[in-house]
Parts: C-alpha cells; structure tokens; sequence
C-alpha cells in the first residue's frame, strides 16, 4: 500500500500537467521595478505564444500621481496585432503591430482607481503568433 501511494505522488509530481507555466495563449507579464530612480519607473516584459482573442495587461504604480508615462516596443511574428490604450482624457486610442516590424510606443494615460493602466490586445483578421512586447512606465507628478 505504502508503495502504491509513492508511487502515485511520484507520478502526479512529474506531470507536466502540475506544471506552473502559464498556457501559451495568455499574455504573460514579468515587471522590475527601479526604486532608486526618480518617480519609481519600471520594467516590464510582455510575452504571448499566440493570441486568439481580446486579452488584456494590466500595469501597476502605486503612485499617488493621476497619469503615468509609458514607453513601449512591441513585436508579433505572425499576423497583425491591435493594441488599444487610452489617452489622459479617458478616450480610445489605438496602434496596429504588424508581423516583422517593430511598433513604437509613447503615450500618458490616466491612472485608474487601483492606480494601474491596461492595454488591450486584439488580434485582427485571425490568430497572431510571437508576441512580445518591452514597456517602461512611471508616473510623474503633474507639471513634470
């Protein structure tokens, strides 16, 4: 009996299935931040083995500060890639990330009540493969 059951937890313990990776079609986030540096800026890495359907990132700042200054780079291998933010006035903008280029990125957007910002991600005309994405953000006081 004893055996049987190390067995088992051997067997559940290898499964790849256990495993803690995220699947491919999420949006995957990694931020650093930069403490000692003037108005907390950070770092993030945004990765996406394929994207199927609308998705969301959401970028926190903890800053008391209303709007928030991002620089991004953003790259798909395959298909086409809408990104939509919005602006300090709350309204929609948008840029298309096409496969093999590289897409710049600079905007202010407004905090929301948790003090965060998103992008949505959407793919245009069917399914976009390799995304990845490189995005800086702080948030200054007003007036800088």
């Amino acid at each position: 009996m004893r055996r049987r059951l190390v067995l088992l937890l051997l067997t559940f313990a290898s499964s790849p299935a256990l495993a803690c990776d995220p699947p491919n079609n999420t949006p995957v986030t990694r931020c650093k931040n930069h403490p000692l540096e003037d108005y907390d800026p950070w770092t993030c890495e945004v990765t996406a083995g394929v994207l199927e359907k609308r998705s969301g990132v959401y970028f926190e700042t903890g800053s008391r500060n209303e709007v928030a200054t991002v620089w991004a780079t953003l790259r798909v291998e395959k298909g086409t890639l809408r990104v939509v933010y919005r602006d300090t006035k709350g309204e929609p903008q948008n840029i298309d990330v096409v496969a093999g280029t590289e897409s710049k990125l600079e905007m202010k957007t407004k905090l929301n009540d948790k003090r965060s910002f998103g992008l949505t991600l959407e793919p245009v005309g069917g399914n976009v493969e390799g995304f990845s994405a490189t995005v800086h953000y702080a948030s200054p006081p007003s007036g800088s």
